[in-house]
């Protein structure tokens, strides 16, 4: 079953929601919830920055990995991203659980940390097509500044080319 949260423009304006109403207006949340969709029985992994300690996540972040090399899950260093988009997520689908697959270390070597980006992202990534049982559903929002450049030849593809290329198998063999 297909379901069309929304077909209004207005989902794609510059300024984030600052209210419940505004975030309904754009996304029709209360709609989907109007059809006993919440999330129930359904962990969604969050492949980012790493999850802050909150109380407001407290029962729902119930697996945590991190696929970085900082070796904690919870360290999102000055970035909170990871943090805003559990929070999102557990608004939208309250009753879902999350996983929290941290792939950004914190060391500001820019060089460094685009290698290491690309391995753990690949890394969570696969983890989670390993276990589609576990987490169905894979949030993955990634930003690359305009001037940054992912190195991409047949011989060492891109994260994004990594990517794509495990879906497809992965479909493929299902």
């Amino acid at each position: 079953m297909e379901i069309d949260i929304t077909t209004d423009q207005e989902m794609f304006e510059p300024m984030p929601p600052s209210t419940f109403e505004d975030l309904d207006r754009r996304s029709g949340i209360t709609k989907v919830w109007n059809r006993n969709y919440r999330g129930c029985g359904v962990t969604i992994a969050v492949i980012d920055t790493g999850i802050s300690p909150c109380a407001e996540l407290d029962n729902v972040v119930v697996c945590e990995k991190d696929f970085s090399v900082d070796n904690d899950p919870h360290d999102c260093g000055e970035y909170s991203h990871g943090t805003s988009v559990a929070r999102l997520i557990h608004l939208v689908a309250p009753d879902a659980k999350i996983a929290n697959f941290k792939v950004f270390p914190r060391d500001e070597n820019k060089q460094q940390k685009l290698g290491v980006v690309r391995q753990s992202v690949t890394e969570a990534l696969r983890y989670c097509l390993n276990n589609p049982k576990l987490y169905p559903i894979v949030n993955l929002s990634l930003f690359l500044p305009r001037h940054s450049k992912l190195p991409c030849t047949p011989e060492s593809p891109c994260c994004v080319c990594d990517l794509v290329d495990l879906l497809q198998k992965s479909y493929s063999a299902t």
